[in-house]
């Protein structure tokens, strides 16, 4: 590269900047000359030809920059933007095409799906991006847009006249959603020969199907719906149920009984050998001859929706709205048949009913209205019309979780599951985990928990970063993820994550949600007064006075660790406040009540400890530490005389209740801190005496005789000299001297 060329190309940048675009263009144009594969060069080229409107010649330096820097997407979108500006569509549908690909090859997925989606949009026969959107949907565990995708392809492959592939499109369409309506509807006109698609059409990609073309008879022997567990288990009690009523002498006392359990038994062989038109029409001529049990009616409702006939099953399972046993099978049923038919708003209202069923008997009745409110919470998410796509896994995320035999179970280990995942047991519903979007999102949290209990933090943290990949909005996620940083001892991370958690909580209207979490950052970084103060206001919304005097006491707790010793009594003063003006459980108090005598006697502060102490050994007349706290708390106030008298009466009972040796531990304790208060000396020496240990009760008197002598108390020093020769000590004519000295004085 010459350095004329170099010259001329940082000229032409600096006019570009003054957006000079004629002498900009002349000087790339030198440059250009002397360096002819720079990319940058052909992009100045480019953008100048665009301002001074040569489009044409503009494109040509775009693709040329895109070719020299192996299809940058830079250069891609530029060459996209002046494709659509000359109208040529088709070829900026395959740069956008190109785009997607250069974006997946460097594993960003979302952005090669955006410039697909962008090739459909600007050609709706690209068969190549809407085979590639069907896949990655597919994959993605997006129903109903992966479905929508292979009926484009299908569509394509129909115009193409390549009709066998157009119905293996379907077919893999109804793999993915069996009640898809349009891809019912496509698959039986395909198989009859009749066009599937109109020309020149595409399938409607912003909205669900309303409606539906499919004949009364279509059945697919390629897709079979399976039967989840609790209507084929209801099945079988209907059977057995109807096989009872044929040999029942109470229904049979008559001919015409007869024959109808004739038509009833002659149904349930149709229904055995897999032939369900006869079958349907045994049971419906029993209906007309006046046989309406709920067996009947249910078998007769799935019969019709194995064969799809949706409209005809929905009236029949509507007459078993007051039959208790089958309330959870009735309103899957209509989940079922209102989503075959389309209406797929509607079909959540009973998939949403009969989810409730399934868990409020897994959690306290406590938690029952919130559950409730949290169900239509999610009942609202799911019945817009953007969310389609959301409402469509969440029923096939339904179905997949009866199809189990022991579904049952399963309920119960899913709230078990649940309660491990969320900020406080009880509070998260089943419809959380149907509704992740993904059955590889709790793969991952299941194994993430897995890696968890090994002691693998880092790959449990990878796995909850592949579940918040699918889904970065589903909240137990998180959660778990903040478990994670708290075990591997990063608080303030996990503390963080809590919050950001609760807030979400707050933002959804989930003040029970937002709670649970902040009660639980409270307990991974207890020294967060801002957060605490934050949980405090919450709580106080929903008059819950017994935990805010708890947090409180955490408040407290957490200024006295950091030194704050005032902060710290305010917050338990206000603690004791709430706890006196409200119902609370008596260990709070005195949990309450013990933390502010401990701070006040550190203060020193005897005069505002006593009360405390008082009030504490009231509610807790066993609680011998309070009364200790009590004795120095009186002593220290120079108040001798009530302090030994309240002594007293705890030895009276420290001994009756057999504690000799809490006695003697009170007593060295109260001594070490007052050795020369007469009166602890005195008890502490009768008990070393009683307890054979005359040497101890010796030292200790003679210690307080000394310190007496140095006070000039020469009476009451006498009277501990004679005490200890009373006791015989080692050299008692020392004593004795020392006593005759003192009386001469």
């Amino acid at each position: 590269m010459s350095e004329q060329s170099s010259l001329a190309e940082t000229r032409g940048h600096s006019l570009i900047w003054e957006q000079k675009w004629d002498l900009a263009l002349k000087e790339f144009e030198i440059a250009l000359q002397g360096n002819p594969d720079n990319p940058t060069i052909h992009d100045g080229i480019a953008t100048a030809k665009r301002e001074l409107g040569d489009i044409n010649g503009a494109l040509n330096h775009f693709e040329k920059a895109a070719e020299l820097t192996d299809q940058n997407t830079i250069y891609l979108r530029q060459v996209a933007d002046l494709q659509q500006k000359m109208g040529d569509l088709t070829k900026a549908a395959e740069t956008f095409m190109k785009i997607g690909e250069k974006h997946l090859s460097q594993k960003r997925l979302t952005d090669a799906i955006d410039n697909w989606v962008l090739a459909t949009r600007f050609n709706s026969d690209h068969l190549k991006a809407h085979e590639r959107l069907a896949k990655v949907y597919e994959n993605q565990e997006r129903p109903w847009l992966a479905v929508n995708e292979f009926l484009e392809v299908a569509r394509i492959y129909e115009n193409q006249g390549q009709l066998n592939r157009a119905l293996r499109a379907c077919e893999r369409a109804l793999k993915i959603d069996p009640r898809n309506t349009e891809a019912l509807t496509a698959a039986e006109l395909l198989k009859t020969g009749d066009r599937a698609f109109p020309q020149n059409s595409r399938i409607h990609s912003d909205q669900p199907a309303v409606g539906s073309r499919l004949g009364s008879n279509y059945r697919s022997a390629q897709i079979e719906i399976p039967v989840v567990a609790p209507v084929a288990q209801r099945l079988r009690a209907a059977r057995e149920q109807m096989a009872e009523d044929i040999f029942s002498s109470d229904v049979v006392g008559s001919d015409g009984d007869v024959n109808l359990m004739a038509l009833v038994s002659q149904g349930l062989t149709d229904q055995t050998q897999g032939d369900t038109d006869a079958a349907i029409e045994s049971f419906l001529e029993v209906i007309t001859k006046g046989l309406r049990t709920p067996a009947v009616l249910y078998t007769l409702s799935q019969l019709y929706q194995t064969q799809n006939h949706f409209g005809e099953a929905i009236p029949l399972l509507n007459e078993l709205s007051d039959i208790s046993e089958y309330d959870f099978v009735r309103l899957y049923g209509l989940g079922e048949c209102l989503r075959g038919l389309g209406h797929i708003g509607k079909a959540m209202e009973h998939y949403v009913e009969a989810l409730i069923l399934l868990d409020l008997p897994t959690v306290g009745a406590d938690k029952h209205d919130r559950l409730k409110a949290q169900y239509a919470e999610l009942l609202e998410r799911l019945s817009g019309e953007a969310a389609v796509d959301q409402a469509t896994s969440f029923a096939l995320s339904f179905g997949r979780f009866l199809q189990a035999d022991d579904w049952e179970n399963g309920v119960k280990n899913a709230r078990k599951r649940l309660d491990s995942l969320s900020a406080e047991a009880g509070t998260m519903i089943l419809g959380d985990i149907l509704n992740a979007g993904s059955s590889r999102i709790l793969e991952s949290l299941q194994l993430s928990q897995e890696y968890a209990e090994r002691g693998l933090y880092d790959s449990a943290i990878e796995e909850v970063y592949r579940a918040i990949e699918v889904s970065a909005s589903y909240l137990p996620a998180h959660i778990q993820m903040a478990e994670l940083l708290t075990l591997q001892k990063k608080l303030p991370q996990a503390a963080e994550k809590l919050k950001v958690i609760g807030h979400t909580f707050q933002v959804r209207g989930d003040t029970e949600g937002a709670i649970g979490a902040f009660t639980k950052a409270t307990r991974v970084l207890p020294q967060d007064l801002d957060l605490r103060q934050s949980l405090i206001e919450l709580l106080g919304r929903e008059n819950r006075q017994a935990e805010i005097a708890t947090q409180y006491v955490g408040m407290g707790d957490a200024c006295y660790r950091m030194a704050r010793l005032e902060d710290a009594r305010r917050y338990y003063i206000e603690g004791l406040k709430i706890s006196q003006q409200t119902q609370v459980e008596p260990e709070l108090k005195t949990n309450l009540l013990s933390h502010l005598g401990d701070l006040e006697m550190q203060r020193l502060d005897w005069k505002r400890a006593l009360p405390v102490w008082l009030e504490l050994s009231r509610m807790q007349p066993e609680n011998s530490q309070a009364a200790k706290n009590i004795v120095k708390s009186l002593l220290n106030l120079n108040e001798v005389s009530k302090g030994l008298k309240q002594l007293d009466q705890l030895l009276v009972k420290l001994i009756q209740a057999k504690k000799g040796r809490e006695v003697l531990q009170m007593l060295e304790d109260l001594v070490a801190d007052r050795p020369n208060e007469p009166g602890l000396v005195d008890r502490l020496s009768r008990l070393y005496v009683r307890t054979n240990q005359k040497p101890k009760a010796i030292a200790l008197l003679d210690r307080l005789g000394e310190s007496l002598l140095d006070q000039g108390k020469h009476k009451s020093a006498a009277k501990v000299i004679q005490k200890i020769l009373s006791l015989d000590p080692p050299d008692p004519d020392g004593y004795r001297q020392l006593l005759t000295q003192i009386n001469s004085l």
